[in-house]
């Protein structure tokens, strides 16, 4: 099913659609979803080009990532 036709029957709002329908979006939220992505991904490159673009130095995301993904593991544990 495209991402549209499932999206259009979520309780969005307008930007979260936008963001999830349309990669190329410049918005803001929309360069972070595409950052979350890359991260997952391990794709360095676009993480580097896409910290430009938020004027965040790349090593305070790496150390971001860090700290969700240690915490995530507790959260784990702890079930």
């Amino acid at each position: 099913t495209p991402m549209p036709s499932i999206v259009s029957k979520l309780p969005f709002n307008g930007d979260i659609k936008d963001v999830l329908c349309k990669m190329e979006s410049e918005s803001n939220l929309a360069v972070q979803y595409r950052l979350c992505i890359a991260f997952e991904v391990a794709d360095w490159q676009s993480i580097e080009r896409l910290a430009k673009k938020l004027s965040v130095p790349s090593i305070e995301l790496f150390e971001m990532h860090y700290e969700a993904m240690e915490w995530s593991n507790k959260m784990k544990q702890s079930l």
